[in-house]
């Protein structure tokens, strides 16, 4: 089977659920782990941890740092408290983070470079979002009971339109979760790339277009181009029931692809778009979708109960950006010092996306 594995951004500490549809192209998925304490984190062959910028002596005042902001958490509901720490680190000035550091830990010391500050700041505002994001999983959990009980609900109404209406405009209406903004999130990612060793890597995955803005805008800054896109490939609704055999099925099914595609994005990666490079992409994305238009392995999904709402279909699409990923992440962070650079001149950025789609 190819390899071609990717670097997930810019969320730390994922499973196969987060980034399930990348995975469908992917052989792997490598992500970042905030602190080297979370290696005792599930390593499987789909998904496996880089600790890029590892804390040493001072994980222990990290780790009681965390416990602080945590130790209080059963006065607060599904998630205040990590809310109120995010908020706080998103408008706190530049020179505090080290004070609130010692403070909340207790161990008062003399003040740290400018780098050493960046990087607890970097890592406690992964790590709280990471504890945000579990908490709105677990509360998502909660929800899906409820849905049930719901479609119970709409299952009795059924027959009389008025009602089915009413409960359709009601069961639209969904939560949103309230996180960090993604611009600082993105930013304390490419904090612990750049000052840390992630060894040399070209392919970076996100689930939405979102997180991908701030880099294509950089490439756009240092280029004066925009990026190429060189795939778009649909993408079936995927639950996680019997992923690992189903996602088999799947790579079995496109393992031609699959062994070209490894060939020519690396090669993209290293030397650009050559004269052979798009009609090559071109004619595999179209043996993607006759897969894609045959395939019956994960069932189509359940249509919305509002019959004016239209599914969108996901799609994969991958950019070819014009400049190595340690300057992207440079421009992001204003950083003057740039690593080395690497065998690779262009970096490729894959993302999912959901755009909606007009139903016919």
């Amino acid at each position: 089977m190819s390899q071609l594995p990717a670097l997930h951004f810019p969320e730390t500490a994922i499973s196969p659920t987060d980034c399930a549809a990348s995975l469908l192209l992917f052989s792997s998925m490598h992500y970042f782990l905030a602190v080297e304490e979370d290696q005792e984190q599930e390593n499987t062959a789909l998904c496996q941890p880089i600790t890029p910028a590892p804390l040493g002596d001072d994980l222990p005042r990290f780790k009681q740092l965390l416990a602080e902001l945590k130790g209080n958490e059963g006065d607060f509901y599904q998630g205040q408290l990590s809310r109120m720490a995010l908020d706080y680190m998103e408008h706190r000035d530049d020179d505090t983070v080290m004070a609130i550091v010692n403070s909340l830990a207790g161990t008062p010391q003399a003040k740290a470079d400018k780098k050493k500050e960046q990087l607890w700041q970097a890592r406690l505002l992964l790590k709280l979002a990471e504890i945000q994001r579990r908490e709105h999983e677990v509360l998502g959990q909660e929800l899906a009971a409820l849905r049930n009980k719901e479609h119970e609900l709409f299952q009795a109404l059924k027959g009389d339109p008025a009602l089915e209406e009413i409960y359709a405009t009601i069961n639209e209406q969904s939560p949103q979760q309230i996180s960090v903004r993604i611009e600082l999130l993105i930013k304390a990612w490419a904090r612990l790339f750049l000052d840390g060793d992630p060894g040399d890597q070209w392919l970076i995955s996100t689930n939405n277009d979102t997180a991908a803005a701030p880099l294509i805008e950089a490439n756009e800054a240092i280029t004066n181009q925009l990026p190429s896109r060189l795939l778009r490939l649909p993408l079936p609704y995927i639950d996680m029931v019997d992923f690992s055999e189903k996602r088999q099925q799947w790579q079995e099914a496109l393992a031609p692809v699959l062994e070209k595609l490894a060939i020519l994005l690396p090669e993209l990666a290293h030397n650009g778009i050559q004269s052979s490079s798009l009609a090559d992409l071109t004619q595999q994305a179209a043996e993607w979708t006759k897969v894609y238009n045959q395939h019956a392995i994960w069932p189509e999904p359940a249509q919305p109960i509002n019959p004016k709402q239209c599914l969108p279909t996901p799609h994969l699409e991958i950019y070819l950006l014009g400049c190595p990923l340690p300057y992207l992440l440079g421009k992001l962070c204003n950083e003057s010092l740039l690593p080395a650079p690497g065998p690779y001149s262009h970096t490729l950025l894959a993302t999912i996306s959901n755009r909606s789609s007009s139903c016919k």
